[in-house]
């Protein structure tokens, strides 16, 4: 619908033609009009535009009551008043309706309260048309006309708020014009509206303001481009705190994802009463670790007041940490500028995270490949591991202990089983560095190899160390589940492949009542086996129990009832428990394995020799029996 604003005089036939001149009215398109507004918008700013308008139907609303008064077109206040809203509809801005008028006089005190609604208004129209949905009301011209008309007519300051608007999802526009002793501080803007700035001081105060971002821009990149020369350099978290602090004069620190301090400059400058582990509990106590957030918090320390600006770390979009500066009450204004220093310091500290976890990734993997040749045999002589072992300032002449961890992982949480072996060696890895401990670790074939030098006082605490150790890893990883072979100790890192054997065999003898297996505590069997014995150990096992088929399952049933049952000592109903069957279908089984092997497995002599033979063929990896 193509809309017209006219801008013309309705005047009575018996006025003078120098009214008409004075009076001189345009007829100006809508849509032009919109555009100019638009271009208002895009050029100055919404808030800026806003007060222009607002200004601007202020001034309409006040000439048009002056002649309206002037014309004496009226009886009463009222009538006057239901004016505006008809010269506003005959102008072509709106349909405007008075749906409440209300006019007090209490206590010398006049207050007035007027309701209307705005059909059909032309700036709701054009904002939707040229700008679109809007998320608060923008009706200014027609809001300051209302208020100027009213308040001409009334004779006291009268503002008109519009409440409801089409323009921002509104199925009207709805606006409450009230005395500004009604009001209080809700209209702050719109008083502020009407304090008219020259155009030239707007653009004094646009240009300061410019070349004020301008040197802050400016400031901000030449921090920046020094911070990345630092960091190029090789320099340390540590090294570029301080010089944030050099060149900022902030007091800066930075926290780990759990709030913990890593590095401080400038602190004691500030306060000998901040301390980085105060901090440490005002950041964990006040920062929301589910989203990202900048901005100042009051914080109170040793009865001095200070406020601390806080920005996350990322890494591949991981937080890593926190990067804070802590500012007195001085120094607040001051914020907007530290909000773009803080956000470059940020991304600095993620370059440093990526280059330590880079070093390390690669230390690391160094130390993984040189356990995979220790373990496969590849040095013939001690001194050749010791020297390449220094590399790593290690120590591989003293004894040590080689672990085999196995693990199922939860696959909600991790895709695929790499990244799930990358997230446990890290974890074991901070574990072992933070006991300061000297540890090669790996991961080959579905599980994690563990070489750990001995420092263990006794036998005692060897146990109670790799028990922890499960408790870390469980505690670490909920949902994933983990095993433990764990070798004897052995002397000569040359005899490493066999610790290997050991640690595996061990492994495989886990169950789930029994989830840490240290070789020496397998028993007769594994100390019997060797490497120069291992043919003649498969064969006797295999002569004892029938040389049956292994690789049919129902024989491998067979076997591990037979296992079980032996384990409990011939005992019908535990075993039978552990196995979920009846004590019927027990004997079954055990009547179908005595016929299998022609021999009677109550003997005590048959069934000790069963039992290490099927442990035998357990260790060499003959048999896998999950018991429970």
């Amino acid at each position: 619908m193509h809309t017209t604003i006219h801008f013309i005089e309705q005047a009575d036939s018996d006025n003078s033609r120098s009214l008409h001149i004075q009076n001189r009215s345009i007829v100006v398109d809508a849509h032009a009009f919109g555009t100019f507004r638009k271009d208002l918008i895009r050029n100055i700013g919404i808030e800026r535009t806003k007060g222009f308008l607002f200004r601007y139907g202020w001034n309409m609303g006040v000439r048009d009551a002056k002649e309206c008064k002037e014309r004496e077109l009226y009886q009463t206040l009222n009538d006057l008043i239901e004016y505006g809203p008809l010269m506003h509809s005959m102008k072509g801005y709106v349909e405007s309706k008075t749906l409440k008028l209300e006019m007090k006089n209490e206590k010398d005190v006049r207050t007035l309260r007027m309701d209307s609604a705005w059909e059909q208004s032309f700036e709701a129209d054009e904002h939707l048309n040229q700008i679109g949905i809007s998320t608060s009301p923008v009706c200014f011209t027609l809001s300051g006309y209302a208020s100027g008309f009213v308040t001409e007519v009334f004779g006291e300051k009268v503002i008109f708020k519009e409440i409801c608007c089409r323009a921002s999802g509104g199925s009207e526009c709805i606006a409450v014009g009230k005395s500004h002793t009604l009001w209080g501080d809700e209209i702050q803007d719109e008083l502020f509206y009407l304090e008219e700035t020259p155009i030239v001081k707007e653009l004094e105060l646009t240009y300061e303001k410019l070349l004020q971002e301008r040197d802050q821009l400016t400031l901000v990149n030449n921090i920046h481009k020094q911070l990345t020369d630092e960091v190029v350099k090789g320099s340390s978290l540590a090294s570029i705190s301080e010089e944030v602090y050099k060149l900022c004069k902030i007091p800066v620190i930075v926290h780990n994802v759990h709030g913990h301090p890593i590095t401080y400059a400038g602190l004691n400058n500030l306060s000998k009463g901040l301390t980085p582990n105060g901090l440490f509990q005002y950041i964990n106590k006040n920062m929301s670790k589910n989203s990202v957030w900048q901005t100042l918090q009051p914080m109170n320390s040793q009865h001095e007041h200070f406020a601390m600006l806080t920005h996350p770390i990322y890494l591949q979009e991981k937080r890593m940490g926190y990067c804070s500066f802590i500012f007195k009450d001085d120094q607040q204004d001051f914020q907007d500028l530290a909000k773009m220093i803080i956000e470059k310091v940020a991304s600095i500290c993620s370059l440093c995270f990526l280059y330590e976890k880079t070093k390390i990734a690669s230390f690391e993997q160094m130390k993984g490949y040189f356990l995979k040749e220790i373990l496969s045999g590849q040095y013939t002589s001690v001194d050749e591991i010791v020297t390449q072992a220094g590399l790593f300032q290690y120590d591989l002449s003293k004894p040590y202990f080689l672990s085999i961890i196995g693990y199922t992982f939860n696959a909600q949480d991790f895709h695929n089983e790499l990244g799930f072996c990358r997230e446990v060696i890290a974890s074991i890895s901070h574990y072992f560095a933070k006991r300061q401990l000297q540890f090669l670790i790996n991961q080959h074939d579905h599980h994690i190899n563990l070489f750990l030098v001995d420092h263990f006082t006794s036998k005692e605490t060897k146990y109670f160390f790799f028990d922890e150790l499960m408790v870390f890893l469980h505690s670490r990883f909920p949902g994933s589940h983990f095993y433990m072979g764990i070798s004897k100790k052995t002397s000569s890192i040359l005899l490493a492949p066999d610790a290997y054997k050991e640690a595996l065999g061990a492994n495989r003898m886990v169950s789930k009542n029994n989830q840490l297996i240290f070789f020496d505590k397998v028993g007769m069997v594994g100390t019997l086996i060797n490497e120069n014995n291992e043919k003649e150990v498969r064969e006797t096992a295999h002569s004892l129990l029938g040389n049956v088929d292994m690789g049919c399952q129902k024989n491998v049933d067979l076997i591990r009832t037979l296992y079980l049952f032996l384990l409990n000592g011939g005992n019908l109903e535990k075993t039978a428990d552990e196995l979920s069957l009846s004590i019927s279908g027990l004997r079954y089984r055990v009547g179908k394995i005595e016929k299998l092997l022609q021999q009677d497995i109550r003997s005590p002599l048959i069934s000790c020799q069963l039992l290490m033979a099927i442990q035998a063929l357990i260790i060499l990896g003959d048999l896998d029996i999950k018991t429970p």
